[in-house]
């Protein structure tokens, strides 16, 4: 119970799951995953990965269930003093929330310019242009964070992520998806989940037979994971 990332993974899990439940099931979940998330913080109050979890809850959730704008902006605020990147990442999600692409690509640029062009930051961008269908910006800044040096495993897997979420370069994704199942794997990018993307980017090109393989390759990991069985389903008719 003292553990903070025990109660961040916590409120992931329950974010998940209400993501893919029926509405009222959803509502009972969601109500749950702010509090997980406050603990997380006030158990670790630098823990910077806490704090934008809870700042993206605060910022994108229905106020029913614990969202709330003042309180999205005093997380950032306070994050500010701590880490002035991931201030600025967080109001570049806050304000993309709000469909305010204009403040979302000068935060993201902001973080950008703080951290010397870090992976992450403009991976962060290059989710703006996506939400905005600016595909071509998209993929230049996909491109230009995988050239960065010193970038993350965890970078590698978010820009495999959002070109298969996207369904852009699925080739590419798949390479780059390839390339983190090649390396140390992160926590947030588990490798069944790395094997699912590139099973929906062959799916999405054409060759069930590769997409197959890796919905299989997903199953041997996490047998009971249901969008990859679903996507194994699909593919064998």
């Amino acid at each position: 119970p003292k553990a903070s990332k025990y109660h961040l993974w916590l409120g992931r899990a329950l974010g998940d799951k209400a993501d893919h439940s029926g509405p009222f099931a959803a509502l009972s979940l969601a109500k749950k995953v702010g509090p997980q998330f406050e603990q997380a913080v006030q158990l670790a109050p630098n823990d910077i990965q806490a704090r934008t979890d809870l700042a993206e809850f605060y910022g994108s959730a229905p106020s029913m269930v614990g969202g709330s704008v003042e309180k999205a902006k005093r997380i950032a605020d306070e994050t500010l003093k701590l880490d002035p990147i991931a201030a600025a990442n967080m109001r570049a999600q806050f304000a993309l929330s709000q469909k305010d692409y204009t403040t979302a690509e000068r935060e993201a640029k902001t973080a950008i310019d703080l951290s010397k062009g870090s992976a992450r930051s403009v991976l962060e961008l290059a989710r703006i242009y996506g939400k905005q269908k600016h595909w071509k910006e998209m993929e230049a800044a996909i491109q230009q964070a995988m050239a960065v040096p010193k970038r993350r495993p965890e970078d590698v897997f978010f820009a495999g992520e959002l070109l298969v979420g996207n369904g852009r370069n699925l080739n590419g994704a798949i390479e780059i998806l390839r390339t983190y199942l090649a390396g140390p794997t992160e926590e947030q990018g588990p490798a069944f989940r790395a094997y699912f993307l590139i099973g929906k980017a062959y799916e999405k090109v054409g060759d069930k037979a590769a997409a197959a393989k890796a919905y299989r390759s997903a199953l041997e990991l996490a047998s009971n994971y249901r969008r990859a069985q679903e996507g194994l389903r699909h593919v064998n008719g």
